[in-house]
């Protein structure tokens, strides 16, 4: 969620970070901690409200956010809150809203930040869904910078997103909302519960698993795949289907989406984007470092993508020159034969291939997968030479969040190498 001033940020349509609870009765008026008097409501999500304040003991305008009463215990939640809030309160740098306050009031936890001056990205994309190459690599680099600044503090973000990257007049873009994710799941006393953004949200948070620097690195890989292409790298029909195909499958290439992305930005951005965090940039520098040198080879080198002749009307052709006397047609039966011919010709290159594969194909045995992590996956199919089919999910408790809870064919079947595993997959309920 952006910490803006300037534009009434809309709401967050999908990306709120998990939580349980209703949103505090807090309104514009209200004064909190006995200290921050609520002016405006700037936006809000699925976890909490942010509005512009005026702090009544330092006299200047910042920006609170309110968060949702949480389910768990009050004190537990305000100790996190605050660790949290501290720990990415040290974290002085140009790209990083800095944190002022934090703690809990009536049962909410609340965190006062600097108004930034400027606006959300994810408010500049729903104007512009691609933004230009040097743009998105410079606004990904310096984000990259921000996280390796943080990283080398020990805080991880857990929320990289377009909403929590907020984009000054000058063009300079600020992260947002370091660590709540992490101090709302540390209270909730379930190691495999998901935090984050569905869209952005990296394989081992799906999985339940510990994130860590290179979780961050995902998420931004995420976001720079947006900002190239107008695409998310998973889409689907809901949040969950959306989280849950990235465990078992690579998103297509941005290249794919649009050929003007060189070969070394597309290779950065799928590095970014590993499914085994031990395939991705072990610290986000290496990120930055790595889109620097794409954007110094892009200024270098620019290359137009060449504009595609209209499709709504073919080109005329000039009438030949051949008097239309001396054009001598083939006799009609002769036609027939020789189109039969090419028929005959055409069914024997398509059909005989397929008799081969059928009669050749090579057998396996499919595994059983019932019960893997999701994360197992992938190799099982690749050692049984299958791959994954379509994959649904179904909720689950928290024990089978991330695993196989249905495979088809079934574990031990017979099925020629190449082919697909139907996979339902536990996500929360």
């Amino acid at each position: 969620m952006g910490v803006t001033q300037g534009e009434a940020l809309p709401p967050e349509h999908d990306e709120g970070t998990r939580v349980t609870g209703t949103v505090a009765p807090l309104q514009v008026g209200d004064r909190v901690a006995d200290r921050y008097q609520l002016c405006e409501l700037l936006g809000q999500g699925g976890m909490a409200r942010v509005y512009r304040a005026h702090d009544e003991v330092l006299d200047r305008a910042v920006a609170i956010k309110i968060i949702d009463r949480h389910a768990g215990d009050d004190a537990t939640f305000e100790q996190a809150c605050i660790k949290e809030a501290r720990a990415a309160a040290a974290l002085a740098h140009p790209n990083i809203a800095q944190i002022f306050d934090s703690g809990v009031h009536d049962g909410c936890g609340f965190i006062v930040m600097e108004l930034v001056s400027g606006r959300a990205l994810r408010t500049i994309l729903d104007e512009r869904p691609v933004l230009p190459t040097l743009e998105a690599i410079e606004v990904a680099a310096q984000v990259a910078d921000a996280l390796d600044w943080a990283h080398r503090h020990g805080v991880i973000h857990c929320d990289v997103k377009p909403p929590n990257i907020i984009v000054t007049p000058d063009g300079c873009p600020k992260l947002v909302d370091f660590g709540i994710a992490r101090a709302m799941a540390a209270t909730t006393g379930q190691a495999s519960e998901i935090w984050g953004s569905a869209p952005y949200m990296s394989p081992e948070q799906v999985e339940g698993l510990r994130p860590d620097g290179r979780t961050d690195i995902y998420a931004l890989g995420a976001v720079l795949y947006e900002l190239l292409t107008g695409r998310l790298p998973f889409e689907g029909s809901t949040l969950a289907a959306m989280a849950s195909q990235r465990l078992v499958m690579d998103p297509p290439r941005p290249r794919d989406h649009d050929p003007r992305i060189s070969p070394e930005l597309d290779r950065v951005v799928l590095r970014a984007l590993a499914r085994d965090r031990a395939g991705r940039y072990a610290r986000a520098s290496e990120l930055r470092d790595a889109l620097r040198g794409v954007a110094n080879d892009a200024g270098a080198r620019t290359m137009p993508l060449q504009a595609e002749p209209s499709p709504t009307r073919p080109r005329p052709v000039a009438p030949s020159v051949v008097p239309r006397s001396s054009v001598r047609r083939p006799p009609f039966m002769a036609v027939l034969a020789a189109l039969a011919v090419l028929a005959l010709l055409l069914v024997g290159l398509v059909v005989a291939p397929m008799v081969r594969s059928a009669t050749s194909a090579p057998q396996t045995t499919v595994p059983d997968l019932v019960g893997k992590r999701i994360g197992e996956v992938p190799a099982l199919l690749q050692q049984a030479k299958l791959l994954a089919g379509t994959i649904r999910t179904r909720s689950a408790d928290s024990a089978q969040l991330g695993r196989v809870l249905e495979q088809q064919p079934p574990a031990g079947q017979g099925m020629p190498a190449g082919g697909r595993v139907e996979l339902v997959i536990g996500v929360p309920r």
